[in-house]
């Protein structure tokens, strides 16, 4: 099997300035995920993957960045970032929310703002990881892409269903490549593409984004935010995340 090249930081690369780190130690709040999602090792889409939390964990956050698009979060004993949209927020541990809501919709007790400082996280949490030591092109890749590098977003999975009903309900496919297909995918090597937002089953991409086929097989796949993807051609909805 060929591995996928990394992505040339000349491509991505910025010129961004990180600042200080503000760090919240304690835990602030807890929220549920609501289906398969990543735990990155930063708050964008081009920072490496630490674990995927699986669907109706329980996690604990530090808090978000100011946007309450990405949280600084433990799940496991893991620490890293994972994309707000699919968290389902219970509240501050000391004053929970009459009901959970996605935790972008949240207006009241909101978890505390935190200011991300790659270098100073990675030094803290990821000594020991593989990809500290490439840690000066993912700062780059990442920068860029936070910058405003992507090429268009990600449409968020179907969560409203899941609060009403179930936290982590089936988003309604169950797609499981047989072994030839997933041969031929990793045997690829796609252009690579970063959409702000996530790659959850059930997530959207735009209509412009490029689809590659699979002989003798009915959905394409991509390479978006570094993992490739299987997505229904006809509703352009991810229906399988290679992981």
């Amino acid at each position: 099997m060929r591995i996928l090249p990394k992505v040339a930081a000349a491509t991505l690369l910025a010129a961004v300035s990180f600042p200080t780190i503000s760090v919240a130690q304690s835990v602030t709040a807890t929220a549920t995920v609501v289906v398969d999602l990543n735990l990155r090792a930063g708050p964008g889409p081009a920072y490496p993957v630490i674990t995927t939390i699986p669907a109706n964990a329980a996690v604990n956050i530090y808090g978000c960045d100011a946007a309450l698009a990405w949280c600084d979060i433990d799940w496991n004993g893991n620490r890293g970032w994972s994309y707000s949209a699919y968290l389902i927020y219970g509240g501050t541990v000391t004053a929970p929310l009459p009901a959970p809501v996605p935790l972008p919709q949240v207006v009241q007790n909101p978890p505390p703002t935190v200011v991300y400082d790659p270098e100073a996280y990675f030094n803290q949490y990821y000594q020991n990881q593989e990809f500290y030591n490439d840690r000066a092109r993912i700062f780059g890749a990442a920068g860029g892409i936070g910058a405003g590098a992507t090429i268009g977003a990600l449409i968020a999975g179907p969560i409203g269903a899941a609060v009403g009903a179930a936290i982590g309900a089936a988003v309604g496919v169950n797609v499981i490549p047989p072994q030839t297909v997933v041969t031929y995918i990793q045997q690829q090597q796609p252009q690579p593409v970063y959409l702000a937002g996530e790659v959850v089953v059930g997530a959207g991409v735009p209509a412009d984004l490029t689809l590659y086929p699979v002989p003798n097989y009915e959905y394409p796949y991509a390479y978006i935010n570094g993992q490739l993807v299987l997505v229904d051609p006809s509703t352009r909805v991810i229906v399988y995340v290679f992981r």
